[in-house]
């Protein structure tokens, strides 16, 4: 490898099958680790649907682990979320939390390829789940929301720029955490590249 950062480049496969010759294309390295990642996904969450079904007395080791990922994510959510009757949209937040999860995993393999390691799919994926959770505040609680930035117990000449700044600070969150795990994955990826370059070069040179 020219460069530790060059696994994150984006690299073209061409698809030839005899079969499917005229939908034969090119596909890229990004889509083709979401397809990957999206497989594992869901073969994982079949895995939590068939244990979760099961009922026993002493719980098996597979049940035992869907239960530990089961409180980690409520505890996560306990600790975010003010009305914990947000638990009926466990589900949604378990796949994004497998999602992001196995695509961090993918990236602790030495010279390959991460999803996360690429900006546009995490500002992306931040910016979805943004959306849908201001479509839905404004949907349960209606313009009642707005009144979530605006500060109590301030002056009133001090209001409009408290709230201003409220407001700007919650459309920028999305997109700082987006940032920053697009800035984990690839700095932690780029120097296991370099560790794992390093080890490889001083084996292969003779003594």
């Amino acid at each position: 490898m020219c460069s530790p950062l060059e696994h994150n480049n984006i690299v073209v496969f061409d698809v030839h099958d005899p079969l499917l010759a005229p939908l034969s294309s090119e596909i890229y390295s990004a889509s083709l680790y979401s397809i990957i990642t999206f497989t594992n996904m869901v073969v994982i969450l079949s895995v939590f649907a068939l244990f979760s079904v099961q009922s026993m007395v002493l719980p098996s080791f597979g049940q035992y682990v869907v239960i530990s990922l089961y409180n980690f994510i409520c505890g996560l959510l306990r600790a975010q979320v003010v009305n914990f009757k947000v638990i009926k949209y466990l589900p949604l937040f378990l796949t994004v939390f497998i999602f992001i999860l196995v695509c961090n995993l993918c990236g602790l393999i030495p010279f390959n390829y991460t999803v996360t390691g690429q900006l546009i799919q995490t500002v992306v994926l931040s910016i979805s789940i943004f959306c849908g959770i201001v479509i839905l505040a404004f949907d349960r609680m209606r313009y009642k929301f707005l009144g979530f930035f605006v500060p109590r117990s301030v002056p009133t000449s001090l209001i409009y720029f408290l709230t201003s700044i409220e407001i700007i600070s919650y459309i920028i969150r999305p997109f700082s955490l987006s940032i920053r795990l697009f800035a984990n994955m690839l700095a932690g990826h780029t120097l296991l590249s370099v560790i794992s370059g390093f080890v490889m070069y001083t084996f292969s040179t003779k003594i």
